[in-house]
């Protein structure tokens, strides 16, 4: 009897065999995409069309999982709820999906080891049709918890990366993917950071939707890129809460172009500046910056805004601009004891306005003006007309109250250069002398110092109005002022 049972499981396990070899077969010839094909061996192992599918429990080697899958040319790796704890990394390959039950239920843990999950391929030989979905980790001491580098064509959907000790989520040089249902929080280091590495220029075509990131002890999102790329992505629906570092930040100012969208984002209560932006190029609509402790918008590239908001920011500035970025439709909320002009910085600010409560900024005219002086000029210098057949010169002149007064220069321009002038509006910028006092509302003309103002006399040519009073005896004075189209007094 015992014979005959030891030879009945000999056959079934040979059919068994033959049907998995037969899937496999099937499988092969079908190719993904097909239709119809749904079935199962006795060990458990499902394959379809789409690839094989892999189902493993805790206690079983994730590794060895994703290895099987691969031989078999793809497919899933399904994780059985529970807490993986692993003891060392799990490298994701081409052609292989990780996906737990729900991000609550499948749960890898890294132990606090030097360890994590990674997809990381190299230049030319990239990680390419990956997805990982519907589990949390937690507990890396990893570069990240989730550390991708050269991979391409993946999607990461409702996954949580949690009290790791450095990154949640760090993805470099990687093209064509989708991360959307995400959230990482409580990390020591940045919650999510995106770039780029050893002048690689892949970073491209990616969308991230409905992301949260929490209570992580470095900045919320960082996006940092190397010189002289392109970027192009968007984000939509991005939540930044608590922080330690900024919200939201955009770095590598040196980036040729980048083509970056944010929709209905919102970066609150962290502890630095809620949407600190220092790449050019990109675009802002519906934002929202909170109850941070830096400024709201804090912008040193040209960039695009539109109907976004800044509130109760820690720094009261609630916009901080010092480029040629456009502002359309935005709004602060401001404590009426403050004025716009307090909240909002536009240093070096082309045509921009915003709402505040019913009140408007507006920052008016700026040309673009050739450096005829023979020098190089500064920020905050008082410009004339160049008598240059050119057109379109300016100079400094020690003529006071001088007829060809023309307006403050916005930057640095070296002799011969073309830089921006403005001649009508805001600036907290314009060089002045004390010597005769000069105090809120005086009608400011040139001085007999090159670039210099000081309060108009009869007779003189006024160009600007003082908003700051300076009593000192000498040509250091820094002011605020606006300026008006120049009159004779």
């Amino acid at each position: 009897m015992n014979e005959e049972i030891l030879q009945l499981q000999n056959k079934v396990k040979n059919l068994e065999t033959m049907l998995e070899d037969l899937n496999y077969k099937v499988w092969g010839k079908l190719g993904r995409g097909s239709n119809g094909i749904n079935t199962f061996d006795g060990r458990f192992n499902q394959l379809t069309v789409n690839g094989f599918i892999k189902t493993i429990g805790v206690g079983d080697s994730i590794s060895d999982a994703i290895t099987e899958v691969s031989s078999r040319g793809g497919g899933i790796v399904q994780l059985a709820s529970g807490t993986y704890n692993l003891t060392a990394n799990v490298a994701l390959v081409s052609n292989v999906s990780l996906v737990g039950v729900g991000r609550g239920n499948t749960i890898l843990d890294f132990g606090d080891g030097a360890r994590g999950m990674t997809m990381i391929g190299t230049n030319g030989s990239e990680i390419l049709n990956c997805k990982i979905a519907d589990l949390t980790i937690q507990n890396s001491n990893n570069a990240a918890g989730l550390d991708i580098d050269f991979s391409d064509f993946f999607k990461i959907e409702n996954v949580r990366i949690t009290s790791c000790d450095q990154a949640g989520l760090r993805i470099l040089n990687s093209e064509n993917y989708i991360v959307e249902n995400f959230r990482s929080d409580t990390n020591t280091g940045n919650g999510i950071t995106l770039g780029t590495t050893g002048g690689s220029d892949r970073h491209q075509h990616f969308i991230y939707e409905n992301i949260n990131v929490d209570n992580n002890g470095g900045i919320g999102l960082s996006v940092t890129m190397g010189s002289g790329f392109l970027v192009e992505g968007v984000f939509f629906r991005v939540l930044a809460d608590t922080n330690t570092g900024d919200g939201i930040d955009y770095a590598g100012g040196s980036v040729t172009r980048s083509n970056l969208t944010m929709y209905s984002s919102i970066s609150q209560n962290n502890g630095g500046i809620g949407y600190d932006i220092n790449l050019p190029g990109n675009t802002f609509v519906g934002c929202f910056a909170s109850s941070n402790t830096g400024d709201g918008f804090e912008d040193s590239q040209s960039n695009l805004y539109i109907g976004c908001t800044s509130d109760n920011n820690g720094s009261n500035i609630e916009w901080d601009m010092t480029s040629n970025s456009a502002i359309i439709g935005n709004s602060l909320f401001r404590n009426n004891t403050l004025s716009p002009a307090t909240q909002m910085s536009l240093l070096n600010s082309g045509a921009t306005s915003l709402n505040a409560n019913g009140s408007s900024r507006n920052w008016n005219k700026m040309f673009k003006m050739r450096n005829r002086s023979g020098g190089t000029l500064a920020a905050g210098d008082v410009v004339i007309f160049a008598s240059n057949a050119d057109g379109e010169s300016i100079t400094t002149t020690t003529t006071q109250g001088d007829d060809k007064i023309f307006g403050m220069v916005l930057e640095s321009i070296i002799n011969n250069a073309i830089g921006n002038v403005l001649i009508e509006g805001y600036t907290t910028q314009l060089k002045v002398n004390g010597t005769t006092d000069i105090a809120v509302g005086d009608l400011l003309g040139t001085f007999t110092s090159a670039g210099i103002a000081m309060k108009a006399a009869a007779g003189d040519m006024c160009f600007a109005i003082a908003l700051e009073a300076y009593i000192a005896n000498d040509s250091l004075g820094v002011i605020d002022a606006l300026l008006i189209s120049p009159r004779l007094i």
